[in-house]
């Protein structure tokens, strides 16, 4: 069974603000990146072309999911680091430049952490029924 199992990578950050920008029950932004942007995207903060989406937690708080190799590098990063990228990112994507970004994290760097050493698994082509009973 963990032979036909595939490693995924994959970082889940909770970002809380003060004030949200958000209508309660509202609170899913979800990213589409052109060719164009993904091929010029700044190497300082490029792993931003990661993050498929924000979904709300609740009234204050939204789940930002990094995926694929960029979730490797944003374990790394420190939190000042993760809570500019996402405000840059919810600057563009919503054309406010002064909108107030999150105010801190919450993270576990699965990715980084020795005993466990990834966050996410997935069945292969070749799973089979069994593999999961």
């Amino acid at each position: 069974a963990i032979k036909n199992m595939r490693p995924g990578r994959v970082s889940k950050i909770i970002l809380h603000f003060s004030t949200p920008f958000w209508f309660p029950g509202e609170g899913t932004i979800n990213f589409i990146w052109t060719n164009q942007e993904l091929e010029t995207s700044d190497e300082e903060d490029g792993w931003i072309t990661s993050v498929n989406g924000m979904y709300e937690v609740n009234s204050t708080d939204l789940r930002m999911w990094v995926v694929g190799e960029a979730a490797s590098l944003v374990d790394t990063l420190p939190d000042d680091d993760v809570i500019a990228g996402a405000t840059k990112l919810i600057r563009k994507f919503l054309g406010n430049s002064e909108l107030v970004g999150p105010k801190r994290i919450t993270r576990h760097t699965w990715l980084t952490d020795p005993y466990s050493l990834g966050t996410w698994s997935y069945p292969s082509i070749h799973s089979q029924h069994q593999d999961y009973t």
